[in-house]
């Protein structure tokens, strides 16, 4: 990672353009919203006419590689899209947080996820793994309805709360997987099993208590 100081006081192309290039460099950043989000904030805040040579080269090779978004934030250590809207000092919002509107039809909610058995009880979230959900979902076990991944604590955690709970022919719900431990506190598996132990109600009650260990 190029060594670029994060405390801007004054717009700075230069850091916006590191920023960029490390996520067009990076391919999981090519079909996460944070990504597509700041390159629609950056076109909006800033007009073709202001933009440097350098910028300009590095959004338009950004565009090129933007995919289908297939997760909302990953929830990364350092999120560079938003580092670089921070360094054009854009003040608008690169990880989405709108709650998705639901549709008909089961499961009501989007995400990266595989149906295999409606009637099934058991729904799989393999957490950051997307590997294992591939070859879970290939194997197709009887037993399993939905198999998925989930990165973030907020959005991820409701999802799949609500696309479970939906489906009444669903008894379990088993994490496993690598969670996604980063500084910014993104640990949707540990979240998910604090819900299951204290519930949404006790929440501020129990908030001092030490996690469950997954």
């Amino acid at each position: 990672m190029k060594d670029v100081p994060l405390n801007i006081v004054e717009p700075s192309e230069a850091e916006a353009v590191a920023r960029l290039q490390e996520a067009v460099d990076a391919k999981k950043c090519w079909r996460c919203g944070c990504l597509h989000n700041s390159l629609a904030a950056i076109n909006k805040a800033i007009p073709m006419d202001r933009r440097s040579a350098a910028l300009a080269a590095v959004i338009d090779e950004a565009r090129q590689r933007l995919v289908p978004v297939q997760y909302d934030c990953l929830g990364c250590e350092l999120c560079f899209p938003p580092l670089a809207m921070n360094a054009l000092q854009i003040n608008d919002e690169a990880c989405p947080s709108e709650k998705v509107d639901a549709r008909a039809g089961w499961p009501p909610l989007a995400g990266s996820y595989s149906v295999l058995q409606f009637h099934a009880p058991v729904a799989l979230c393999t957490l950051t793994d997307e590997k294992l959900a591939g070859e879970t979902a290939s194997q197709h076990w009887p037993d399993v309805s939905i198999v998925g991944t989930m990165y973030t604590e907020n959005l991820g955690v409701e999802r799949v709360v609500e696309n479970v709970v939906t489906n009444a022919n669903i008894r379990f719900l088993i994490l496993c997987g690598p969670d996604s431990r980063q500084k910014i506190g993104h640990l949707p598996g540990q979240s998910m099993l604090a819900l299951a132990q204290y519930g949404f109600n006790t929440v501020r009650k129990n908030a001092n208590r030490k996690p469950v260990k997954i």
